[in-house]
């Protein structure tokens, strides 16, 4: 009788029996992320006053700048000046206001530069007494000569209100720059940066955005 009883008789299986429960599970919610941008870029004039304009095949400088920091947006915040109503200084101080509501590391204005045909080069401003800006300033000007082969005229201060662009370096509070990194009306400094846009955005973010 123990055979056929050991014969037939097997062990039940090994189950886990599991607690049924109502209890759901605990949603997990991601963590926002910061969209905190540290630079701000301006594009130098207005629309309808659009600063210089090259003899030479590239757009006057609100259009050609405005299309350089489209490259730049995943990286900084991009401000446009209103109008010159009122004056250069008041539209100045008009943008600076809403830009000096934010924490900015850096604010960079974009130009570039008109003169006699000879007149060729990169200069970038700095206000006189931010030793910040004249360290960004000198390693901009560095950066785009060896991209593009022109001269460099180096970091320039701008210490006077009677300069032209002072108030721009003034009134942020974030140490600002003035980048004139070409002469539109100079044709060699304009055949190295034609149709080169984005290049040129590439030196600002390895260089100045880092």
């Amino acid at each position: 009788m123990i055979r056929f009883w050991q014969s037939w008789w097997k062990e039940p299986p090994n189950k886990t029996i599991k607690a049924v429960t109502n209890d759901k599970p605990k949603e997990i919610k991601p963590k926002p992320i910061n969209m905190k941008k540290k630079y701000a870029i301006v594009v130098g004039h207005t629309k309808l006053r659009p600063g210089a304009c090259s003899p030479y095949g590239i757009p006057c400088e609100w259009t050609f700048n405005k299309k350089v920091a489209s490259y730049l947006t995943d990286i900084a915040d991009i401000y446009y000046y209103d109008s010159y109503n009122g004056g250069y200084k008041s539209m100045v101080r008009r943008n600076a206001n809403k830009m000096n509501k934010k924490d900015y590391d850096l604010v960079i204005e974009l130009h570039y530069n008109a003169g006699v045909q000879i007149a060729n080069g990169t200069e970038c401003f700095y206000y006189v007494s931010n030793k910040k800006g004249k360290k960004k300033a000198e390693e901009f000007c560095k950066a785009y000569c060896k991209e593009f082969a022109t001269k460099n005229r180096g970091a320039k201060a701008m210490y006077s209100k009677k300069q032209r662009g002072f108030w721009a370096l003034y009134y942020p509070k974030a140490t600002a720059l003035l980048l004139e990194p070409f002469f539109g009306s100079n044709f060699k400094n304009v055949s190295v940066i034609k149709g080169k846009e984005e290049a040129y955005a590439n030196v600002i973010r390895t260089t100045l955005f880092k």
